[in-house]
């Protein structure tokens, strides 16, 4: 859990420092890196995916008994769902990308040693960033957060899964051309095409939407809205009694009352910032890496 709480911090920092100035003109693409025009996304996206490789560093590391990797891989599970209920979608994506893909979902010796409870858990995870059906289930949460800040009023923080923002804005801007032809003209006249425009700045505005920073315990002020908190805490407490109803768990929801108490520890933040970095120098010193422990755990013989 307070894995969690301070990965949601340290990239809800992230998310609310994007101006819309780099999600504009493809600002954020690999041909315009170089430029150096959408530090923040890039900021952002590279700690995505360090968090994805330490989470298959973490699993896949030498030295481990199996039952040593099954109980790291249950801890990610347990860090997902603290995530979730945090509104942390993004570090919730970038934890499940790593444990579905091939590397890990390979070495069936590990899978085998999770009980059903954790099986399940697994599968309800993968089931809220999943790709079927263009992320429905995804989106039709967001779409919630983003009525009742717009409806109610309500300054909810969260932390979008960004990566999906970026791709909708690719689909927009590649699949629509800037302008369309006046057919009821017998002139070769040029018309700017609208509707491309209003897709962009609708998903640029829903970004800025849901830019909400996470109120810090220590530093509660004027900007504290109890009418919000109470509002959210209610409807986490119902997610997780709808959970423990679907998978039959003993989870106490009074245990979790404390999620939206989020505390700032700066040495804890430095330390995981840390470990991740590591994991990134040893994989660019190491061809292949996660490859080879993935296949030293459970030989491609077997």
């Amino acid at each position: 859990l307070e894995i969690a709480k301070q990965l949601t911090l340290i990239e809800n920092k992230m998310f609310c420092s994007i101006s819309a100035e780099e999600l504009l003109n493809q600002n954020f693409t690999t041909k315009k890196l170089h430029l150096n025009l959408s530090p923040n996304i890039q900021r952002s996206v590279l700690f995505t995916n360090l968090l994805s490789d330490y989470v298959i560093e973490s699993i896949l590391q030498p030295g481990l008994s199996l039952k040593q990797r099954a109980h790291i891989l249950k801890c990610w599970l347990k860090v997902s769902i603290s995530c979730l209920y945090l509104r942390n979608f993004n570090s919730l994506a970038s934890i499940m990308t790593s444990l579905q893909s091939f590397l890990i979902s390979r070495v069936h010796k590990i899978w085998s040693l999770l009980s059903t409870k954790y099986k399940d858990l697994f599968q309800y995870l993968t089931s809220i960033i999943h790709p079927e059906k263009n992320y429905h289930i995804y989106r039709k949460k967001i779409r919630e957060f983003l009525n009742s800040s717009l409806e109610d009023n309500l300054d909810i923080p969260i932390v979008p899964y960004l990566s999906l923002f970026l791709q909708d804005l690719t689909f927009v801007v590649d699949g629509n051309p800037n302008y369309r032809v006046n057919k009821n003209s017998f002139l070769e006249q040029k018309l700017i095409n609208f509707d491309k425009y209003l897709k962009i700045t609708k998903i640029i505005s829903d970004l800025q939407t849901l830019q909400v920073a996470y109120t810090d315990v220590g530093e509660l002020g004027s900007t504290y809205n109890s009418k919000t908190d109470a509002i959210v805490r209610s409807q986490t407490i119902k997610t997780l009694k709808s959970y423990n109803q679907e998978f039959s768990t003993e989870t106490n929801t009074d245990t979790f009352v404390d999620m939206f108490d989020i505390a700032g520890v700066p040495s804890f933040q430095e330390l995981i910032l840390l470990e991740i970095w590591k994991v990134k120098q040893i994989n660019m010193k190491e061809d292949d890496r996660a490859w080879k422990l993935s296949c030293e755990v459970q030989p491609r013989e077997e």
